[in-house]
């Protein structure tokens, strides 16, 4: 098995040890960035069956955008705001960390068959949610996961709130609302 693959794999199965083997200077990084693209592009396949190739192109960037402003937030609060004694993670790492996190969010592809599109789509916001409080956990040397899953959802929010605000505008200006 690829070892992108094995990564990717065991990350969505929240297993904490993967993370010990990520090295932002090594081949994870680049392979944290597929993941992230390939989580993005399985939102805007999700999201075409909306409206075609407009609303895919505006899911995959709303989704790619949300997860750097998610990714950004949490990096913030968890170094500057809260940071754990042992914390010293800089952003590539956390980068790295949350990109193999994103790996759930590849079955939103699943959104395409009909009938599923909301339940796909809440399974992977809660399985990339608890995936990203592990990565948080293991990036920022947290020894609390309440304190992860606080920043990590405190995170999520601020950029769905922000997300959602750009997609209805652009929705709009793209005529679907």
């Amino acid at each position: 098995m690829p070892v992108i693959l094995n990564r990717a794999l065991r990350a969505a199965a929240l297993d904490p040890y993967v993370y010990d083997e990520l090295s932002p200077r090594g081949q994870a990084m680049g392979q944290a960035v597929a993941i992230i693209i390939l989580s993005g592009v399985a939102a805007g396949i999700g999201d075409a069956r909306s409206g075609g190739i407009a609303a895919f192109l505006i899911g995959t960037v709303a989704a790619l955008a949300g997860w750097f402003l998610w990714t950004l937030v949490a990096y913030f609060a968890g170094t500057r705001m809260f940071p754990g004694r042992r914390t010293t993670s800089g952003y590539v790492r956390m980068l790295t960390f949350a990109g193999f996190a994103s790996a759930p969010g590849l079955i939103r592809v699943l959104e395409l068959l009909p009938g599923l599109r909301a339940p796909v789509f809440l399974a992977a916001a809660v399985w990339m949610i608890a995936a990203t409080i592990i990565g948080i956990k293991q990036s920022l040397r947290y020894s609390s996961t309440l304190k992860a899953a606080g920043i990590c959802i405190t995170a999520w929010l601020v950029q769905v709130g922000a997300t959602g605000a750009v997609i209805y505008a652009l929705r709009a200006y793209a005529g679907f609302v």
